[in-house]
């Protein structure tokens, strides 16, 4: 393959994995003219759902900051060297927290966000959410951890 082939293939690979462009894309209002937000009537007074969507330039910079490799370190201090199937992992949990910010996110792979998970939330709630089962939670008033019920 040649220099030049070889340098196109590696920015394929590198727009897909984090959307890098030569300038950041505008936020979705200001593609409109307008960097306000945009309420409708029907949504005033409404609360809207977070979405789960994270900006491409704070995935980015949790990327870059976090060497493009899984961050988890085991009890002996060893990190975890996986460089694939690379995940965002919110440390506070996107389902109690609702936003995306840089110091809230981290880079794990998909092995140890799954675990994460599971200490998070717990090892039923999760299986039953791979299975895509509903279930029924509850949070304790002395807690804030969701218990399956």
């Amino acid at each position: 393959m040649s220099e030049r082939a070889a340098e196109s293939a590696n920015r394929s690979v590198e727009l897909l994995k984090v959307a890098v462009e030569d300038r950041p894309s505008p936020a979705r209002n200001e593609r409109n003219g307008d960097v306000r937000a945009k309420s409708r009537p029907a949504d005033r007074g409404r609360k809207r759902r977070s979405s789960r969507y994270i900006p491409v330039d704070i995935r980015r910079a949790v990327l870059e900051r976090d060497g493009e490799q899984c961050t988890f370190v085991d009890e002996r201090g060893h990190r975890c060297p996986e460089r694939r199937r690379l995940e965002l992992d919110h440390v506070e949990g996107f389902a109690r927290t609702g936003k995306h910010a840089v110091d809230t996110l981290r880079v794990l792979c998909s092995m140890h966000n799954q675990r994460a998970a599971e200490n998070m939330y717990g090892r039923t709630f999760m299986e039953a959410k791979r299975k895509g089962q509903l279930v029924p939670v509850r949070v304790p008033p002395s807690t804030s951890s969701p218990e399956p019920i």
